[in-house]
């Protein structure tokens, strides 16, 4: 059974708990005072997070190729508001520009969610070139869906940060385990054997610390970021996704635009994927050496189990969904072999 965590039933079990502050926005620093326009960005992360810092060479990017005329603003820490509210803020143009993936996009454009099952992909470089070849579909879909799509950053390989021992898969039994309030990772927790607990980002330290969830998954980078290192320390190297957070700007807002700035936004947002995923290439270890480093207890458990353990549930997933889900989902496999 699906257990949803709301902020009240937290706070509740925790007693009064104390706010954290707002990351004051950042404006790119090649932005000029001048600037004729001003799109404000929403960033779901601190401003250390792999994804923020794209967010920051995207504004940069989109700064020095207009030389100024466009000033991108990046909100962190969801100060514009959460995933789901990302995805719908973008959709009807109460947020001009930011990212967000299942629990935002996926909400409504359905094709999305089998992009980010588990064991889908091998490695950063593979979920790359696939999202170079099948970047048609997505520009489609995004489009029929009121959202212009720019790019994507990517993250993972997603770990589990538990606060008990995590040693094969077995021991994920009965787990409490805080998942994004999607259908894939409710899917993927229920295969491994927990009790999939959807909780709001902002909440995840909160409910660690109350014991409304035992553990959560994530790449090194989200865990490392949101400190939970400090109440939860066993991590076990499951591996299982590699996933897409996607550039998303209200489409309006894009076609207001003369077409060379659309060309610098677009080029901007290609360079932000490239820098990122440089990024994450070369962060997973430093952050793995960081949470080593902060107490955390690492396992590398044999990965077949937990293969085996999604494969009849990814192939149901898609074959719920149907039509151009499924065929994305089979397009993907054909691709990743």
């Amino acid at each position: 059974m699906t257990t949803t965590i709301s902020r009240r039933t937290v706070l509740a079990a925790m007693g009064a708990a104390a706010g954290t502050a707002l990351t004051a926005p950042w404006v790119a620093r090649f932005a000029h005072a001048e600037a004729e326009r001003t799109l404000r960005f929403s960033s779901l992360f601190n401003k250390d997070h792999a994804s923020s810092k794209s967010s920051a060479h995207f504004a940069e990017k989109v700064a020095e190729k207009t030389n100024g005329r466009v000033a991108v603003q990046v909100f962190y820490d969801a100060s514009l508001g959460n995933e789901a509210q990302t995805g719908e803020g973008i959709r009807t143009g109460s947020i001009d520009i930011g990212f967000a993936g299942q629990v935002g996009f996926g909400s409504y454009i359905r094709d999305i969610r089998v992009l980010e099952l588990p064991y889908l992909y091998k490695n950063f470089d593979e979920i790359d070139r696939v999202y170079q070849e099948i970047r048609p579909i997505l520009d489609q879909r995004f489009s029929e869906n009121g959202v212009t799509l720019l790019s994507q950053v990517y993250e993972g390989p997603r770990m589990t940060l538990a606060a008990r021992p995590l040693a094969k898969l077995e021991d994920f039994s009965g787990m409490a385990l805080r998942v994004p309030e999607s259908p894939v990772y409710i899917s993927m927790a229920q295969a491994f054997g927990t009790k999939p607990t959807p909780v709001a980002f902002p909440e995840i330290y909160t409910a660690l610390q109350a014991g409304v969830v035992e553990g959560l998954e994530g790449s090194p980078s989200t865990l490392l970021g949101g400190k939970f290192f400090e109440v939860a320390k066993n991590l076990c190297r499951t591996d299982h996704i590699h996933n897409a957070v996607y550039f998303g700007i209200n489409p309006t807002t894009m076609s207001s635009f003369d077409e060379p700035t659309q060309t610098a936004i677009l080029e901007a947002a290609r360079e932000a994927t490239l820098f990122n995923l440089d990024l994450v290439k070369g962060s997973v270890e430093s952050d793995l050496v960081k949470l080593r480093e902060a107490g955390v207890t690492e396992t590398t458990p044999d990965l077949e189990p937990f293969r085996q353990a999604v494969a009849a549930s990814n192939l149901a997933f898609a074959e719920g969904l149907g039509g151009t889900p499924l065929e994305l989902f089979k397009t993907v496999k054909g691709i990743t072999g």
